[in-house]
């Protein structure tokens, strides 16, 4: 049997896989035109021919924008688990509905508990990096409004995964946010959302690095407006990207994000949009079942040749995208700075109060079942008579 897979975790400004530091090298796997659970066990066939095709680029991590909380995903963990390749879950597609006619959001404890039961679906396993919060989903709400809210959902899921921790015995995943465009300065949505009360911080942050034309060269897609935004950032920050200005895409950036060493030293690597072809011709592989046999088959694009030979030159030296620990790299990990709360009167987003939960939290532990203990309890003790279950007590209580 194969070791299990070193779950990541987050120290300081970095990401770790044991004492290594861990870089992403992702991809957003999403459906090709589809709305589909590409991580769902009846979506494994997908998975199978693309795992060949994934380690070829020396993808680590997967970016999942869509999950059906009806369907089990365990085959399809374990075999990413297999090869070493993690998983980071966007939780949109439970997001609470939004009334988009009045000034209030839908922030109630039934929305929540969708939340809920999203995470518990899959935090158990040890190769899912953290779950997401996509903050396109306030994109049509008043900011004052809208950012009070993500704040108590995000307080709100760290939460409840700290219940599943103590009761389950498993380990707290991290809960980020994907910061894509929204009509707000990203320096304003970083401080709003890393600033303040711990317990309604995101733990990482990922925001959407887009480039302006096809005259960029590698060395100018460095951008100084994103390094100086994050030079001292105290938790982990990685960039989306995708760059389809033009075609085929030469992916300049990836080479920036991992072998600047400026930009390596502030960000944890990169999510390059996307794995499957959609209608834009905009994937790395093309889902084909044309194959002589008539089964599925995945064709590569121009795309993914280039960026296979861009990830191959920047992971020479440091295979998996891992560096191992050291004095430095242990000193630059705790060398941020959280940033203070924004003044509402320069941050939209700070405008409005956090809202108190509406979540019945002694009714939510209560239906949260400790596997590890309860149901084995109860399974010794039904095969006791009374006679002997009345024994027992006594014993446990030391009366003579």
């Amino acid at each position: 049997m194969a070791n299990p897979i070193t779950p990541v975790t987050i120290q300081g400004r970095y990401f770790w896989k044991g004492n290594m530091r861990f870089i992403i090298s992702g991809v957003v796997y999403r459906s090709y035109g589809l709305s589909a659970d590409m991580l769902a066990d009846d979506r494994i066939e997908d998975l199978e021919h693309a795992i060949p095709l994934l380690r070829e680029l020396g993808i680590n991590t997967l970016l999942i924008s869509y999950i059906d909380v009806t369907k089990s995903h365990k085959a399809c963990m374990n075999l990413l688990a297999e090869h070493e390749i993690y998983v980071l879950v966007s939780i949109k597609s439970v997001f609470p509905v939004f009334n988009h006619n009045a000034t209030m959001m839908s922030y109630t404890s039934k929305s929540m508990q969708r939340f809920f039961r999203a995470v518990e679906h899959l935090a158990s396993y040890p190769n899912l990096l953290g779950f997401t919060i996509p903050n396109s989903s306030i994109k049509d709400l008043a900011p004052a409004i809208a950012g009070p809210m993500v704040r108590a959902i995000v307080r709100d899921i760290r939460r409840y995964l700290g219940l599943l921790a103590v009761k389950k015995h498993q380990r707290v995943v991290p809960v980020g946010l994907v910061a894509l465009d929204i009509g707000l300065p990203l320096r304003d949505q970083f401080e709003y959302w890393c600033s303040g009360d711990d317990n309604e911080t995101v733990d990482f942050f990922i925001f959407d690095f887009n480039h302006p034309g096809p005259k960029k060269t590698t060395q100018a897609s460095r951008d100084p407006g994103a390094l100086e935004i994050f030079f001292n950032t105290h938790i982990p920050v990685s960039i989306l990207y995708s760059d389809m200005h033009f075609m085929p895409r030469q992916f300049p950036e990836t080479r920036t994000i991992y072998l600047d060493p400026d930009m390596r030293r502030v960000f944890s690597g990169g999510i390059v949009f996307q794995f499957f072809d959609g209608s834009h011709n905009n994937g790395l592989v093309r889902r084909l079942t044309e194959a002589k046999d008539g089964g599925l088959y995945y064709e590569k694009s121009i795309d993914y040749r280039n960026l296979r030979d861009i990830l191959h030159v920047a992971f020479v030296p440091m295979p998996a995208s891992l560096i191992a620990r050291s004095r430095f790299v242990e000193e630059a990990a705790m060398s941020g700075t959280k940033p203070k709360q924004p003044d509402p009167n320069q941050n939209v987003l700070a405008i409005g109060q956090v809202p108190a939960s509406p979540v019945n939290w002694t009714e939510v532990e209560a239906q949260i079942i400790d596997d590890s203990e309860w149901v084995d309890a109860g399974k010794e003790w039904l095969d006791l008579t009374v006679e002997d279950l009345t024994a027992s007590i006594w014993d446990k209580l030391n009366i003579d």
